[in-house]
């Protein structure tokens, strides 16, 4: 690019200065000032030049670019290059947390919320999904509904028990309860409203729709996964397994304090190796007792109880030959 730049033409602006006035000649004339100019203009002139942009070059060396589709397509065309050269380049790969750092910071630009869904989704949208997730409520309406019913009964019993001694002292009504009656009227309407309240709480409280989960928890929830997962593959590799002639030659993967290790005896050198999860193998950079680098090792439980393994010393480019080792 930079190349291409210094390549670019130059143009030259020669900038002439004013014509002098008219004076009279030694004999009584004038000298013309267009016969005079040029002279002047090329003998006084100052030169000035600058590096042209692609654009501005297209268009300053040929006018009629500028206003011609064939230009506007030219200087299109320029534009889309430099765009993909900007854009050129490996891209690393982008982790869980990076792009949660990302979206931290798009929230952040945009004056967004907390970083829960209800942030970012609009409401007509939040609304739609929350619905959708509700699978609960026709038996959360079944529940308040009869909820309501109860206590609109007891209400209307209570009601009555109130009021039916002062409208039968007063003559309106002739109903004449007894004291056992009462109490059983008393205690149906204490059953019907606990009852109720208790259907209603069920129904507002234990059967509320959840809310739609926040951002960090999503991420902890996907984290928590990846870990297990993580666990798991490292558990599955555990033990002592054992390979070669009559299972002479045997490796161990256990874990320390400072994570999960490999350990084998190669060549009369202890080798140990810090193992992590790279796609689907685990891999680990083998040391000798020296601290010296002998290789990098690979493993990956196989079908069966047998691990595959390979070993790349250093200095080489490829893969040795599969190892299968097997445990009990």
């Amino acid at each position: 690019m930079e190349a291409s730049l210094a390549r670019l033409p130059v143009e030259v602006v020669r900038v002439p200065r004013p014509a002098a006035p008219d004076r009279p000649g030694p004999r009584g004339g004038r000298h013309a000032a267009a016969g005079g100019a040029p002279r002047a203009a090329a003998s006084a002139g100052c030169v000035s030049g600058r590096h042209l942009g692609r654009k501005e070059h297209a268009s300053r060396t040929d006018p009629a670019m500028k206003h011609s589709a064939w230009g506007l397509a030219l200087l299109a065309r320029r534009r889309r290059i430099r765009r993909v050269l900007r854009r050129a380049g490996p891209e690393a790969p982008v982790t869980l947390r990076e792009q949660a750092q990302q979206l931290a910071s798009d929230q952040a630009a945009l004056r967004m919320g907390s970083g829960g869904l209800e942030s970012v989704v609009p409401e007509d949208e939040r609304k739609q999904l929350e619905k959708k997730a509700d699978t609960l409520e026709p038996f959360r309406k079944g529940v308040i509904l009869a909820a309501c019913l109860l206590l609109f009964g007891a209400l209307q019993d209570g009601f009555w028990l109130l009021v039916t001694p002062g409208l039968t002292a007063q003559g309106w009504l002739n109903v004449i309860r007894s004291e056992d009656s009462q109490s059983s009227s008393l205690a149906l309407i204490l059953g019907l409203t606990a009852v109720g309240a208790g259907l209603l709480y069920t129904g507002l409280v234990l059967l509320a729709p959840a809310p739609l989960p926040s951002l960090e928890s999503v991420l902890q929830e996907e984290e928590s996964r990846q870990e297990a997962e993580k666990n798991r593959q490292l558990r599955s590799l555990e033990g002592r397994w054992y390979y070669g002639l009559n299972l002479g030659q045997s490796y161990r993967i256990f874990q320390s304090e400072r994570g999960w290790r490999f350990e084998e005896e190669l060549q009369g050198r202890k080798c140990t190796a810090e193992l992590r999860i790279v796609g689907g193998w685990v891999k680990g950079q083998l040391l000798d007792q020296h601290g010296k680098e002998v290789g990098l090792i690979r493993l990956r439980r196989s079908a069966g109880k047998s691990v595959v393994s390979n070993l790349r010393p250093v200095g080489e480019a490829d893969w040795g030959n599969p190892n299968e080792a097997i445990g009990w």
